[in-house]
Order: structure tokens, then sequence, then C-alpha cells
């Protein structure tokens, strides 16, 4: 049936023309005729304008209003659906966590979100690009319409039932609550370590200026430099020598002009010399490249190169100043300004006091409840906005928002609130969680150290996989000590009366699941260590695991590849 399914999805993709070379290298005109005809084809009158670099038409097709613009320097043609569900302001979260779900799902469209400021609403969206072939693209045209009208319905269905599964919620927002605990959770199963991965996860990065300085320092953890020289190099060459203007330079600025891409491509050369190497000259290679964005974000993907030091009495052959290193990511350049931030920040935490207002405590969100707790406007805007980035995978740009929020609440720590003092906890994570994703093990290991005693799952585990991925000797000492402490709460009440199982509950299955990571870190740490046998028992117990079965088949392949077994 597989097989069947697999031909019809081939059969589908050439008859609708999706990946014709031809269709790569027509000109404006061409693709102009093609849509026009497709459109006369379905009885739709289209009304043709110029656009910027291109052609744009406006149609109407079963009651649905539609547009396609028509680019120069892009092959293929983009659909679009605009305004097919608004919402109130107040339900911003739900909005963005629908989008995200049914992008997960389409084909071929997509959603996307705008926010009507002077309207205090949510507009929805839809896209979809399409290569225009001109014996299918009527075809082409009403599958990608029919998807969309089809989503459309999906999506006005799933906000009715999440905003009335959330009204009906009596403490709090349980599918918000939900959704963020899979969230982290999915965060922490990603970060875990395979034999199989050959170089570090890409993330998303930076919206706000990133500089040179800041880019050494969170890449590299080098944050004293003397400046020497910065090169830049696109269509033409261009050198700074002053110090601070190179220490202070935004890499986006090479690509990136009036908020859109100036060049495809460019490469900054920068010569510096590390201070705590005052005698030694080195040398960070940056290549920027031009990414597919959204209508609110550009994307370019950053590729970070520190060359290794000559071997002199301090720097030793075995130090990681003598070794290249690199880094890798997609960076997001936001188009949103700051003005826009503020007002989705001031607006969440007006909503948040008239819910207090009203008495309506019990019904506010963890969040709403933090906006209230949070009398500086500067704490709350910092961990508001740190927490949204995190979430969405952009460590970069949500470390200093939650770096700011920390300097601000540890010195203060034991005057706080409890609800305070949990978004401490909660920033040390979120901090140590970066720092981890960037490879920054010592620093991730400051922050999570602090929350090693409070013997919580998602902060113990962050904590391990800091240790497993440092390399650190204390590793497998904690993995044990926890898992002694896991087996003994999983093991059956002696007085109880059931036939030996442990209630079902929702703890014991998060308990149940902790205990199989620790078995898979511990797996990953025995082969480390050479003791195969080991990890081969715990891998084939594993084998057994729904949720680790993956994991332990590729970990067995392995051992197969390194053992020559």
């Amino acid at each position: 049936m597989a097989a069947s399914v697999l031909f019809t999805y081939l059969y589908d993709r050439k008859k609708m023309g999706v990946a014709g070379k031809d269709s790569l290298n027509i000109s404006v005109k061409e693709k102009e005729k093609i849509v026009d005809n497709a459109l006369r084809m379905l009885n739709c009158e289209g009304k043709w304008s110029t656009a910027n670099t291109g052609r744009v038409v406006l149609y109407d097709y079963q009651n649905g209003h539609f547009r396609i613009r028509i680019e120069n320097d892009k092959p293929y043609v983009e659909l679009g659906y605009f305004f097919c569900f608004t919402a109130k302001m107040e339900y911003l979260q739900m909005v963005r966590h629908l989008c995200n779900m049914c992008n997960m799902s389409t084909e071929t469209c997509r959603f996307y979100y705008t926010i009507a400021e002077e309207k205090n609403v949510i507009d929805v969206h839809l896209s979809a690009n399409l290569l225009p072939d001109k014996r299918n693209m009527k075809e082409i045209l009403v599958r990608a319409m029919s998807e969309i009208f089809h989503w459309q319905t999906a999506f006005g269905r799933g906000f009715d039932n999440q905003k009335e599964a959330s009204q009906k919620a009596e403490m709090r927002d349980i599918e918000a609550d939900h959704s963020q605990w899979q969230r982290i959770m999915f965060l922490l199963r990603e970060q875990e370590l395979q034999h199989q991965q050959v170089s570090p996860a890409e993330r998303l990065g930076v919206g706000v200026p990133l500089s040179i300085g800041e880019l050494l320092d969170t890449l590299f953890a080098i944050n004293r430099i003397e400046a020497k020289r910065l090169t830049i190099a696109t269509d033409t060459v261009s050198e700074i020598t002053d110090e601070e203007a190179i220490t202070g330079y935004n890499v986006a600025d090479a690509i990136i002009e009036d908020d859109k891409f100036l060049h495809r491509e460019a490469t900054l050369s920068l010569q510096f010399t590390d201070l705590r190497h005052p005698d030694s000259t080195r040398d960070m290679i940056i290549h920027l490249k031009e990414e597919q964005g959204t209508e609110n974000t550009l994307y370019f993907r950053i590729t970070a190169t520190l060359l290794p030091m000559n071997i002199s009495r301090d720097i030793q052959p075995m130090s990681s100043d003598n070794s290249t290193l690199s880094r890798s990511m997609i960076v997001a350049y936001d188009l949103m300004s700051t003005e826009q931030l503020l007002s989705e920040f001031h607006y969440m935490r007006k909503e948040a006091e008239a819910m207090h207002d009203k008495g309506d405590d019990e019904k506010m969100t963890d969040e709403q409840r933090l906006l209230i707790e949070c009398t500086d406007d500067n704490l709350g805007y910092h961990l508001y906005h740190g927490k949204r980035l995190f979430l969405s995978k952009r460590f970069l740009e949500a470390e200093p928002h939650l770096k700011v929020a920390f300097d601000i609440l540890m010195p203060a720590f034991p005057q706080l609130k409890a609800s305070l003092q949990e978004a401490f906890y909660d920033s040390c994570y979120m901090l140590g969680f970066c720092y981890n994703e960037m490879q920054q093990y010592q620093r991730a290991f400051y922050y999570l150290e602090m929350l090693f005693p409070l013997k919580r799952i998602t902060y113990t585990e962050e904590y391990i996989n800091c240790l497993v991925n440092q390399r650190d000797f204390r590793v497998m000492q904690v993995i044990e000590t926890v898992q002694e402490m896991v087996e003994n709460i999983l093991q059956p009440d002696e007085n109880s009366d059931d036939d030996g199982e442990s209630p079902k509950t929702d703890s014991n299955t998060a308990i149940r699941a902790f205990s199989s990571f620790l078995k898979r870190r511990k797996s990953y740490v025995l082969i480390e260590s050479g003791r195969y046998d080991e990890a081969r028992d715990i891998l084939n117990e594993l084998l057994n695991d729904p949720d680790s079965s993956d994991f332990a088949m590729n970990e067995l392949a392995y051992l197969q590849k390194v053992t020559g077994e």
C-alpha cells in the first residue's frame, strides 16, 4: 500500500508540473501568458497590474479573492489568499499555534498572519508557490485553490475548538500549557546526541543587530579582543580598520539594506588579537548567504570559522585554540520594528491587568500572571520576548533577553516572590539550553548547575545533556545516582492491592519517559567510554521502548560498525 501511495504522489507531482526544468528559466511575460490562459479556462476575469519588478493579477474564484504575483528573479509564481480568517488580539498565541500546526500538515500552501494595530486584530493569510506549466497550469491552480479552501475551513474549525476548550478550563489554559510542555520536551529530545550525527544542529538565530564582537563572544566565548582589520567582500571589496567600528559592525549589514537583501552572499574576514594571547594574531572567516524568507522575516545562513593558532609555549597541540572551530546556522532578521514588539508586550500586559482587575486571576495563564508580578517593565519585556524566541528555537536572539532577566533577578533572589523565583529558574534553564545549543558548555553548566538540586525532570535532563556534550567525567555518576532515585519511585507499593503495576498516572508516565532518557544517555556514555557490551545490553532493552527504539537501532548499528561485528 505504501508503494502505491508513493507512486500516486509522484505521479501527481509530475502531472502538476512541479519539477519541470523548463519552468525555471521562462520570462515574466511567458509566465503571465501561462497564468492568463489558465484563468480564462477557469472563466476567471483577471485584472493585471505592474508592481515593483514583476506583474500582479487579481481575480475571484468560487467567492474567494485571489492574487498571483510574478517576479523577475523567481522561477515560481506566488498565489495569495488574504484575510481568510480574523481574530481578536487576545487570541494571538492561539492563532500562532494553529498556523504552526497547520503548516506541518499542508502540502503546498502556507499560513501566516499579520497584526492590524489600528483595529487590534490578527489577520490570517494563505499563500502557495507554484511553478508555471503551460500544459497543466489550470490543474495546478485548481488543486492549490482547493487545498486553500480546505485549510481555511479546517483553521476556522480548529480555532473554534481550541477557543471552546480554553474557556472550559477552570484554572488555566490547558491547551497552551500542554503545547508549551510538549515544545520544551521536543527541544530536549532534539538536543540528545547520537553517534551518527556528523555536525551540530543548525538553529535559527537573531533578527536584531548581531555585531562582530557579540558573534565572537556568543559562539566562541572570546570577549576581550583587539580588532585589527575587517574585510568585506561582496560585489566589491571594502575594509574597516577602526577597532570600535569593527567590533560593533552588524554582520547583517553586509547583505541586507532597507529591510531587503542587497547581495545574495558576502564573505567577511576578520583579523584580531585575543587578549588572552596578546602575542598572536587570529583570523575568523564569516560567510553569509541569502535563504528563502517570509513576509515578516528575512533568513540568511551564517557560517563562522575560527582558524587555529600556531603552536607555542602558551598554545599546546591538544588545545582548542589549536583547532579549527566552525559554527553554522540559519539566522532570522525580523522586519517587525522595536515599536511593534513593544506594542505587543504592552498589549499583553494590559490584557493581564484587565483580567486581574476583574478578579479573573484563576483564568490567567502563567505568562499573564508573570506579567502582573513583574512591576519592572524592563524585566517583563525581556522575560516575555526571551521565552517567545526560545520556544521558536531562535536561541541567539533569545540569549541577550534572558541574560538581562537573569542579571535583574539573580541579586534579588532571596527577596523575590515565589512566582518570580520560578521565573529566575526558567531563565537559568533557557540560558543553559541556549548555550548548550551554541556548544558553550561551560557557560551552560554555570546556569544548569543551579537547577540540579531542584530535582525537576526538564532541568535535570538538560543538565545531563550538558555533561554528556562536554564529556564531563562526572556524568556517569550523576546518571546512576538519578537512576537509583527514579527506580525507587517506580517500584510498586508493597502495601498496594494491585497486581504489581504502579498506577497509570500522568506523573508515572513522565517518570517512565525520564527513565528511558537516562538509559539513552547512559548507553551513549558507555559507547564513548569503550564499554560496548554494557551499552549493547541497555540498547537491546530499549528496542522494546517505542520512544527509544529508533535511537537504540541507530546506536546498535553504530556499534556494529565500530566493533566490526
